[in-house]
């Protein structure tokens, strides 16, 4: 995910959910066709500090849901990214911008490589 023009964006790790309120913007990216795709990613865009959040890919390789609650749409981000057969767990990142405010939320799968090393060889 990139921002136009010098803006940058950090992260920060996060455990657990938290309680992830307000209205958000619900991004699932996946690299090519298939559902459970290695480099599923999905972004909860608040939709609330004015940022427009725009994926810099194919049209065909990600969703964009509008109007989500938080809760729901951190919901729909794991059952999106748990759709892999070598996922074993999920990682959750808080993006900030430049002050340091939260503008929306990075969730990533965590893969069993032992498993996905011996369903490739």
């Amino acid at each position: 995910m990139c921002c136009a023009g010098t803006t940058s964006l950090t992260t920060q790790d996060i455990q657990g959910e938290g309680n992830i309120t307000g209205l958000y913007t619900l991004i699932l990216y996946r690299s090519g066709a298939s559902i459970g795709d290695l480099k599923s990613v999905a972004f909860l865009a608040s939709e609330e500090e004015g940022y427009l959040w725009e994926p810099y890919a194919p049209s065909f390789e990600y969703t964009v849901t509008r109007h989500v609650s938080g809760q729901k749409a951190f919901q729909n981000a794991l059952r999106f990214i748990r759709a892999s057969n070598h996922y074993e767990d999920h990682q959750i990142k808080r993006i900030l911008d430049q002050t340091g405010k939260p503008i929306g939320y990075e969730v990533r799968p965590l893969f069993d490589f032992t498993a996905l090393a011996c369903a490739t060889s």
